[in-house]
This record gives C-alpha cells, structure tokens and sequence, in this order.
C-alpha cells in the first residue's frame, strides 16, 4: 500500500486506499477498517484499485456495514458525469483545481 488513512468522526470511519493495479485491498486493510467501527457505525472504503475477494466475502457474510467505492466505480461516475475519457477528466480538474502560478 502506498498511503492509507483512517478518518474517524461519531459516525463511523472511512479508510482511503492507494493501490497500484493489480494490487487489491485486501484482507488485512478491511480488517483494520471493521476494527474500528463501534456499534451503530458504518465503513466507507475507497480505492483506486478493487478488493479482493475474500476481503469482499468476509464483508457480506458477517454483514459488515461497509460501503466499497472501488476504481470500476469511481469510473462509472466519471462516465455518467460526461467524463468518460482521460482529455475530460484533464479538462474538469484543470477547471476545479487550476494551478496557482502566482507562486
């Protein structure tokens, strides 16, 4: 993993993943996550890769409250957005984040 952090506020915790394809998130990240979710609490967790599938499975079987966002994802809602192609994308966070040259 290249940076990762958790977030916790009163309502749950949110874990922010950067894997390098094809590394996954696995089983030990997701673990930390639930570690930390306290009673009446939720998980989001974001990555710009996916999650492994037994990571996955331990989330759904123990019925864990944790919302993956996962890079198919995030592309989806890029592409609903009419964001759909790498010259879009350079295009909208030229416009959202424009560099300071006034250095």
């Amino acid at each position: 993993m290249q940076g990762g952090g958790i977030i916790s506020e009163s309502g749950g915790a949110i874990k922010r993943n950067q894997h390098t394809p094809p590394t996954a998130v696995g089983v030990k990240d997701m673990s930390r996550l639930i570690s930390r979710l306290r009673h009446r609490q939720f998980g989001v967790i974001v990555t710009t890769s996916c999650v492994d599938l037994q990571a996955y499975k331990e989330i759904k079987e123990d019925r864990h409250p944790i919302l993956v966002i996962s890079a198919q994802d995030i592309v989806e809602l890029l592409r609903q957005n009419g964001r759909g192609s790498l010259d879009a994308v350079r295009t909208w966070l030229s416009e959202e984040f424009p560099e300071d040259n006034q250095g």
